[in-house]
């Protein structure tokens, strides 16, 4: 089925019936990522039957995007907005009412009318700017191997400076990578590089019953991988021996171009062991993703859901989303066209 909806007039006084809107605003630091955002909205309600609305209310708010949610469904969606990575504010359309009010912070210059129906703005769920600060890098705990052999607890472990010791990804660029591979979906899933284990993380905030293997070359980093809830292997991904089968690969690849090579090698490696209707989500440097999509698709074989350039605090990254499923590839297919077009 299609994930977005245009509508009219007459359309919408029948999907008011059945449905609830939602906008959901872009975070400060995410504003020019509208695209991605609207991605990860859909893949991480996938399951909840969410539609991206084409041509929503409020278009005069910069970064506001609009779903229907069907309202059988609305409670558990509204219980996964804390998990969002590239929104953090929600609002909520109420057409049961005779005089519109915007009940919000949100500033519109258009009355609150939208295809001929009157409604009112309420607030919905902000997120917990304290939870952020938290989940930060800079702020949580982490365990490394120290010096003398012993395991040390420290915070905002961020890498070892080196060219591949990545530092950890920013919270939203974290969940963003776990929700587009569709959380609620999975049983259990593999990181191939963790580094200071950022997704690990994130999937056990997102879905704490999800079974995740770590995979990443430096010992020192096993307790604190452990320690998040991961089965850490160390090791190599391009020649560790993987036994399980997978639902999803999700990771933020080194973006040295030095280490593409070594990228290529362990997702060659670990593609057996994805099964048939597995996923793969990463994050990778602009310079490394044309050789990275060229060897997925011609030598993998693999079906290409999404791509989209981030710029990322002066780093150029690629957000891609690829999949063993033709079906899911071809059912998605219409609706990242009409994402693709969305500014």
């Amino acid at each position: 089925m299609d994930r977005f909806i245009e509508v009219d007039g007459v359309s919408l006084k029948n999907y008011v019936l059945d449905y609830n809107v939602i906008c959901c605003k872009l975070r400060n630091s995410r504003v020019k990522s509208k695209q991605l955002g609207i991605m990860e909205f859909l893949m991480s309600m996938y399951d909840l039957d969410v539609l991206f609305i084409k041509n929503g209310p409020l278009g005069d708010i910069k970064g506001l995007v609009s779903f229907f949610i069907k309202k059988q469904n609305w409670d558990k969606a509204v219980s996964r907005l804390s998990y969002i990575g590239y929104f953090d504010e929600f609002y909520e359309l109420d057409f049961d009412i005779t005089t519109p009010i915007n009940k919000t912070n949100l500033k519109t210059i258009n009355p609150l009318v939208w295809k001929g129906l009157k409604f009112s703005l309420k607030n919905l769920y902000i997120q917990s700017q304290e939870l952020y600060e938290t989940q930060s890098p800079h702020n949580r705990p982490f365990k490394i191997v120290s010096q003398d052999g012993n395991e040390k607890e420290i915070i905002g472990y961020r890498g070892d400076g080196s060219e591949l010791g990545r530092r950890a990804l920013p919270v939203e660029d974290a969940r963003c990578l776990v929700n587009l591979s569709m959380p609620f979906q999975e049983k259990k899933v593999i990181e191939p590089f963790a580094g200071g284990g950022g997704i690990v993380y994130m999937y056990k905030y997102i879905n704490p019953n999800i079974d995740i293997t770590s995979i990443d070359i430096d010992s020192t980093l096993k307790p604190g991988l452990e320690y998040y809830g991961s089965k850490h292997i160390v090791g190599d991904a391009s020649e560790v021996h993987l036994t399980d089968s997978y639902d999803a690969i999700v990771t933020e690849v080194p973006f040295s171009q030095n280490a593409t090579e070594k990228i290529v090698k362990a997702m060659k490696n670990i593609y057996p062991n994805l099964n048939d209707k597995g996923i793969i989500v990463l994050m990778c440097g602009e310079k490394q993703s044309e050789q990275i999509i060229k060897y997925f698709a011609n030598e993998l074989n693999s079906n290409m859901i999404f791509s989209k350039k981030l710029n990322r605090k002066g780093t150029d990254v690629v957000v891609q989303i690829w999949t063993k499923n033709f079906e899911l590839q071809k059912e998605l297919n219409q609706t990242v066209e009409v994402v693709s077009r969305t500014f």
